[in-house]
């Protein structure tokens, strides 16, 4: 087990990006201290997260034909 900075280098991801990762249970981890802070499994496969933004739905969003 590893802490929330190292495994966040390891996986490419901010340490936010962890401590969310952990708190959804995409990440199993344990309390190590009287302080509270974490010690990480490293996971066989990374819980990647979602990539760029959500699509607009908003009424007034148009959607273009393509053209060649």
């Amino acid at each position: 087990m590893i802490g929330v900075r190292e495994l966040a280098e390891h996986l490419g991801v901010c340490t936010s990006t962890i401590k969310q990762w952990a708190a959804e249970g995409r990440l199993r981890s344990e309390v190590f201290n009287d302080k509270g802070e974490r010690l990480y499994q490293i996971p066989q496969h990374p819980p990647f997260k979602k990539i760029g933004r959500p699509p607009n739905h908003s009424p007034l969003a148009e959607v273009l034909p393509h053209q060649a």
